[in-house]
């Protein structure tokens, strides 16, 4: 089983045809991201991790950023994750709160490094 970690983020609900959350992190991030599946947060990534030590090496070689980094992951290991949520709806006033979600793999990133 993946290993999992608490995350801060903020949590918006949305008015429209389903009832789903806008989920992000807070502006303050730095070096992570939210994974989506289904528009539902997935996976938690910070680069800075010691999960990540191999990857974050080979990463500040390139001239990639974190994103793209991400995003060329996807497309390498044939992925059906997105950075973004695509919720349709009216969002409302965004709280703080803890989830629970596992960590990026570590192989993904490092499979989209060997290939760039």
């Amino acid at each position: 089983m993946a290993e999992t970690t608490e995350v801060s983020v903020e949590v918006a609900p949305v008015t429209g045809f389903t009832n789903d959350s806008y989920v992000k992190l807070p502006d303050s991030a730095y070096g992570e991201l939210l994974i989506y599946h289904h528009n539902k947060p997935t996976y938690y990534l910070y680069i800075f991790d010691d999960a990540y030590k191999t990857a974050l090496e080979q990463f500040n070689q390139t001239s990639l950023t974190l994103a793209e980094l991400a995003e060329k992951s996807f497309a390498v290991n044939n992925l059906p994750y997105s950075l973004k949520q695509k919720i349709i709806g009216i969002k409302n006033k965004a709280h703080p709160a803890q989830i629970s979600l596992a960590k990026y793999p570590a192989e993904y990133l490092l499979n989209a490094l060997a290939a760039a």
